[in-house]
Protein backbone atom coordinates (compact mmCIF):
# COMPACT_ATOMS: atom_id res chain seq x y z
CA UNK A 1 0.00 0.00 0.00
CA UNK A 2 1.25 3.43 -1.00
CA UNK A 3 1.95 5.75 1.72
CA UNK A 4 0.32 9.14 1.47
CA UNK A 5 1.47 12.88 2.18
CA UNK A 6 -0.37 15.73 1.48
CA UNK A 7 0.54 19.26 1.61
CA UNK A 8 -1.04 22.38 -0.55
CA UNK A 9 0.83 25.32 -1.91
CA UNK A 10 -0.48 28.17 -4.68
CA UNK A 11 1.99 28.92 -7.70
CA UNK A 12 0.38 30.91 -10.40
CA UNK A 13 -1.12 30.22 -12.80
CA UNK A 14 -2.32 26.77 -11.30
CA UNK A 15 -3.17 25.43 -8.15
CA UNK A 16 -0.59 22.65 -7.20
CA UNK A 17 -0.97 19.58 -4.72
CA UNK A 18 1.66 17.30 -4.21
CA UNK A 19 1.28 13.51 -2.91
CA UNK A 20 4.21 10.94 -2.50
CA UNK A 21 3.37 9.59 -5.38
CA UNK A 22 1.00 12.24 -8.01
CA UNK A 23 0.54 16.05 -8.72
CA UNK A 24 -2.23 17.27 -9.32
CA UNK A 25 -3.10 20.59 -11.34
CA UNK A 26 -6.20 22.59 -11.33
CA UNK A 27 -5.95 25.44 -14.26
CA UNK A 28 -7.79 28.92 -14.25
CA UNK A 29 -10.26 27.51 -16.78
CA UNK A 30 -11.60 24.43 -14.30
CA UNK A 31 -9.25 21.96 -16.09
CA UNK A 32 -7.80 19.32 -14.00
CA UNK A 33 -4.90 17.42 -14.45
CA UNK A 34 -4.03 14.06 -12.26
CA UNK A 35 -0.45 12.58 -13.13
CA UNK A 36 1.94 9.76 -11.51
CA UNK A 37 5.45 10.99 -10.45
CA UNK A 38 6.83 7.76 -11.26
CA UNK A 39 3.96 6.03 -14.07
CA UNK A 40 3.99 2.35 -14.94
CA UNK A 41 2.01 0.60 -17.25
CA UNK A 42 -0.68 -0.72 -14.70
CA UNK A 43 -4.47 0.24 -14.72
CA UNK A 44 -5.73 2.45 -12.09
CA UNK A 45 -8.92 4.14 -10.88
CA UNK A 46 -9.43 8.16 -10.99
CA UNK A 47 -12.43 8.85 -8.59
CA UNK A 48 -12.97 12.87 -8.22
CA UNK A 49 -15.33 14.55 -5.68
CA UNK A 50 -16.60 18.17 -6.11
CA UNK A 51 -18.92 18.79 -3.64
CA UNK A 52 -20.40 21.33 -1.21
CA UNK A 53 -23.60 21.04 1.62
CA UNK A 54 -25.58 21.42 -1.83
CA UNK A 55 -24.43 19.54 -4.58
CA UNK A 56 -21.93 16.76 -5.93
CA UNK A 57 -20.45 16.30 -8.81
CA UNK A 58 -18.38 12.43 -9.23
CA UNK A 59 -15.60 11.94 -12.28
CA UNK A 60 -14.73 8.22 -12.58
CA UNK A 61 -11.97 6.88 -14.92
CA UNK A 62 -9.79 3.82 -15.62
CA UNK A 63 -6.18 4.84 -16.97
CA UNK A 64 -2.58 4.68 -16.38
CA UNK A 65 -0.69 7.50 -15.06
CA UNK A 66 -2.32 10.60 -16.45
CA UNK A 67 -5.70 11.52 -15.94
CA UNK A 68 -7.23 15.04 -17.12
CA UNK A 69 -11.10 16.74 -16.87
CA UNK A 70 -13.00 19.62 -17.14
CA UNK A 71 -15.15 20.39 -14.37
CA UNK A 72 -18.14 20.46 -14.37
CA UNK A 73 -18.64 19.11 -18.10
CA UNK A 74 -17.21 15.88 -17.81
CA UNK A 75 -18.43 15.12 -14.35
CA UNK A 76 -22.16 13.74 -13.01
CA UNK A 77 -24.25 15.96 -11.28
CA UNK A 78 -24.90 13.15 -8.04
CA UNK A 79 -26.62 15.52 -5.95
CA UNK A 80 -28.23 19.06 -6.18
CA UNK A 81 -29.32 21.25 -9.15
CA UNK A 82 -26.51 21.65 -12.14
CA UNK A 83 -26.92 25.45 -11.75
CA UNK A 84 -23.39 27.04 -10.95
CA UNK A 85 -23.24 30.28 -9.05
CA UNK A 86 -20.37 32.89 -9.55
CA UNK A 87 -17.66 31.84 -7.16
CA UNK A 88 -19.57 29.10 -5.55
CA UNK A 89 -17.20 27.46 -3.49
CA UNK A 90 -16.64 23.36 -3.32
CA UNK A 91 -14.50 20.80 -1.81
CA UNK A 92 -12.64 18.67 -3.80
CA UNK A 93 -11.24 15.14 -3.01
CA UNK A 94 -8.76 13.27 -5.25
CA UNK A 95 -8.73 8.94 -5.42
CA UNK A 96 -6.65 6.93 -7.08
CA UNK A 97 -7.78 3.13 -6.24
CA UNK A 98 -9.77 4.45 -3.21
CA UNK A 99 -6.94 6.07 -1.61
CA UNK A 100 -7.09 9.72 -1.65
CA UNK A 101 -4.02 11.65 -3.00
CA UNK A 102 -5.13 14.56 -2.41
CA UNK A 103 -7.82 17.22 -1.42
CA UNK A 104 -8.72 20.78 -1.32
CA UNK A 105 -11.28 23.21 0.74
CA UNK A 106 -10.79 26.41 -1.14
CA UNK A 107 -12.06 26.00 -4.99
CA UNK A 108 -13.66 28.94 -6.02
CA UNK A 109 -15.85 28.10 -9.30
CA UNK A 110 -15.44 30.60 -12.00
CA UNK A 111 -16.97 30.05 -15.65
CA UNK A 112 -15.02 29.99 -18.45
CA UNK A 113 -14.46 31.81 -20.87
CA UNK A 114 -13.21 34.58 -17.55
CA UNK A 115 -14.10 38.11 -18.87
CA UNK A 116 -13.09 41.34 -16.81
CA UNK A 117 -13.22 44.09 -19.76
CA UNK A 118 -16.52 45.80 -21.23
CA UNK A 119 -15.99 45.77 -25.20
CA UNK A 120 -17.60 48.15 -27.11
CA UNK A 121 -18.36 49.03 -30.79
CA UNK A 122 -16.73 52.24 -31.85
CA UNK A 123 -18.93 54.50 -33.56
CA UNK A 124 -17.17 57.50 -33.90
CA UNK A 125 -14.98 58.17 -37.01
CA UNK A 126 -11.54 57.39 -36.07
CA UNK A 127 -8.60 58.23 -38.61
CA UNK A 128 -6.99 54.54 -38.31
CA UNK A 129 -4.12 54.15 -39.92
CA UNK A 130 -4.95 51.17 -42.39
CA UNK A 131 -4.52 51.43 -46.21
CA UNK A 132 -7.32 53.68 -48.25
CA UNK A 133 -8.77 50.69 -50.46
CA UNK A 134 -9.54 48.92 -47.00
CA UNK A 135 -12.79 48.50 -46.07
CA UNK A 136 -13.57 48.51 -42.61
CA UNK A 137 -16.09 45.98 -41.15
CA UNK A 138 -16.48 46.79 -37.45
CA UNK A 139 -14.29 48.93 -34.94
CA UNK A 140 -14.34 47.67 -30.82
CA UNK A 141 -12.65 49.43 -28.03
CA UNK A 142 -11.59 48.07 -24.55
CA UNK A 143 -9.90 49.49 -21.14
CA UNK A 144 -7.13 47.09 -19.64
CA UNK A 145 -3.75 47.32 -18.05
CA UNK A 146 -2.30 48.37 -21.16
CA UNK A 147 -4.55 51.76 -21.47
CA UNK A 148 -6.95 52.41 -24.51
CA UNK A 149 -7.24 49.45 -27.23
CA UNK A 150 -8.86 49.21 -29.94
CA UNK A 151 -9.40 46.35 -32.55
CA UNK A 152 -10.58 46.72 -36.31
CA UNK A 153 -11.24 44.25 -39.07
CA UNK A 154 -11.73 45.39 -42.62
CA UNK A 155 -11.02 43.52 -45.78
CA UNK A 156 -10.27 44.60 -49.50
CA UNK A 157 -10.04 42.62 -53.11
CA UNK A 158 -8.77 42.52 -56.52
CA UNK A 159 -9.26 41.07 -59.63
CA UNK A 160 -7.11 37.75 -58.21
CA UNK A 161 -7.72 37.54 -54.43
CA UNK A 162 -9.58 38.73 -51.49
CA UNK A 163 -7.66 39.99 -48.37
CA UNK A 164 -9.11 40.33 -44.73
CA UNK A 165 -7.28 41.87 -41.85
CA UNK A 166 -7.41 42.49 -38.26
CA UNK A 167 -5.88 45.00 -36.25
CA UNK A 168 -4.84 45.69 -32.56
CA UNK A 169 -4.18 49.56 -32.02
CA UNK A 170 -3.21 51.08 -27.91
CA UNK A 171 -3.69 54.88 -27.98
CA UNK A 172 -0.82 56.69 -27.02
CA UNK A 173 -1.49 60.27 -26.37
CA UNK A 174 -2.85 61.45 -29.69
CA UNK A 175 -1.38 58.48 -31.83
CA UNK A 176 -2.16 55.29 -32.41
CA UNK A 177 0.34 52.35 -32.11
CA UNK A 178 -0.24 48.90 -34.33
CA UNK A 179 0.56 46.44 -31.50
CA UNK A 180 -0.58 43.38 -33.95
CA UNK A 181 -1.75 43.18 -37.32
CA UNK A 182 -3.05 39.93 -39.13
CA UNK A 183 -4.25 39.08 -42.26
CA UNK A 184 -5.02 36.29 -44.95
CA UNK A 185 -5.84 36.04 -48.42
CA UNK A 186 -8.01 33.41 -50.99
CA UNK A 187 -10.09 33.42 -53.72
CA UNK A 188 -12.87 36.22 -53.16
CA UNK A 189 -15.85 33.39 -52.31
CA UNK A 190 -13.95 31.60 -50.06
CA UNK A 191 -12.81 34.09 -47.43
CA UNK A 192 -14.76 36.20 -44.90
CA UNK A 193 -15.09 37.49 -41.78
CA UNK A 194 -17.64 35.66 -39.24
CA UNK A 195 -19.43 39.18 -37.72
CA UNK A 196 -20.82 37.58 -34.64
CA UNK A 197 -17.73 35.93 -33.78
CA UNK A 198 -15.88 38.73 -32.00
CA UNK A 199 -15.19 37.99 -28.15
CA UNK A 200 -13.13 39.36 -25.33
CA UNK A 201 -11.29 37.51 -22.40
CA UNK A 202 -9.11 37.43 -19.61
CA UNK A 203 -8.19 33.71 -19.32
CA UNK A 204 -4.80 34.02 -17.68
CA UNK A 205 -6.16 36.73 -14.99
CA UNK A 206 -3.50 39.06 -16.18
CA UNK A 207 -5.56 42.05 -16.70
CA UNK A 208 -4.68 42.16 -20.27
CA UNK A 209 -7.39 41.32 -22.63
CA UNK A 210 -7.31 38.90 -25.31
CA UNK A 211 -9.44 39.59 -28.01
CA UNK A 212 -10.67 36.22 -30.53
CA UNK A 213 -12.76 35.88 -33.68
CA UNK A 214 -13.29 33.25 -36.79
CA UNK A 215 -13.35 33.51 -40.21
CA UNK A 216 -13.84 31.64 -43.06
CA UNK A 217 -11.23 30.37 -45.54
CA UNK A 218 -11.12 27.83 -48.25
CA UNK A 219 -14.10 25.69 -46.67
CA UNK A 220 -12.19 25.46 -43.50
CA UNK A 221 -12.35 27.77 -40.08
CA UNK A 222 -9.75 29.65 -39.00
CA UNK A 223 -9.73 30.63 -34.67
CA UNK A 224 -7.44 33.42 -34.26
CA UNK A 225 -6.78 35.17 -30.65
CA UNK A 226 -4.36 38.12 -30.29
CA UNK A 227 -2.75 39.41 -26.99
CA UNK A 228 -0.17 41.62 -25.94
CA UNK A 229 1.10 41.59 -30.17
CA UNK A 230 1.32 37.80 -29.65
CA UNK A 231 -1.31 35.65 -31.91
CA UNK A 232 -2.60 32.12 -31.54
CA UNK A 233 -4.70 30.31 -33.80
CA UNK A 234 -6.21 26.95 -34.84
CA UNK A 235 -8.22 25.78 -38.43
CA UNK A 236 -10.39 23.35 -38.53
CA UNK A 237 -11.27 21.71 -41.79
CA UNK A 238 -14.30 20.66 -43.23
CA UNK A 239 -13.90 16.84 -41.65
CA UNK A 240 -13.65 19.11 -38.39
CA UNK A 241 -9.91 17.99 -37.93
CA UNK A 242 -8.21 20.67 -35.89
CA UNK A 243 -4.52 21.99 -36.63
CA UNK A 244 -2.90 24.07 -33.72
CA UNK A 245 -0.15 26.83 -34.39
CA UNK A 246 2.89 25.81 -32.99
CA UNK A 247 2.49 28.65 -30.21
CA UNK A 248 -0.79 27.60 -29.02
CA UNK A 249 0.67 24.20 -27.87
CA UNK A 250 2.48 25.37 -25.24
CA UNK A 251 -0.74 27.76 -23.60
CA UNK A 252 -3.34 24.90 -22.12
CA UNK A 253 -5.76 27.75 -21.19
CA UNK A 254 -5.97 29.64 -24.61
CA UNK A 255 -5.95 26.06 -26.97
CA UNK A 256 -9.11 24.88 -24.89
CA UNK A 257 -11.35 28.13 -25.00
CA UNK A 258 -10.22 28.35 -28.74
CA UNK A 259 -11.06 25.06 -29.58
CA UNK A 260 -14.41 25.38 -27.65
CA UNK A 261 -14.97 28.63 -29.81
CA UNK A 262 -14.23 26.58 -32.61
CA UNK A 263 -16.81 24.37 -32.08
CA UNK A 264 -19.06 26.58 -31.39
CA UNK A 265 -18.61 29.00 -34.42
CA UNK A 266 -18.55 25.89 -36.86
Amino acid sequence: MKKIGLFVCFIYPFLFFFSQDWKVEIAKDNFFTIEEDFPDSKKKHLNIEVFNADKNFTLSRIGSSRFSAQFPDDFKLKKGDSVLLLNEKFNIEFFINRHKVSSISHFNFVPNPKGFFQLSSVTTNINFPIAEKEKIIDQFFWEDQLGENYFVRSQRENKDYKFIYFYHFIAEKENLKLIKKISDKSSSASLYHNIESIQITDLNEDMIAEISCTYFINEAIKTVLTTESKKYYLIADKENKISLGSNLKKEGEFKRFLIQKCKTNN
